[in-house]
């Protein structure tokens, strides 16, 4: 299975937390059904 990317539109710094935005929430909870513990991969586009 693949693992999703989301694109996230400030910088992500590495062991920093952030908090998705109201969409890509959305999209990850309710579009791909994502549970908690599974994976998915950040990207800011650097």
């Amino acid at each position: 299975m693949r693992i999703p990317r989301i694109h996230h539109p400030e910088r992500l710094i590495v062991g920093s937390q952030i908090a998705l935005s109201d969409d890509a929430a959305n999209h990850v909870g309710r579009v791909l059904r994502m549970t908690a513990g599974q994976h998915l991969q950040l990207f800011d586009g650097q």
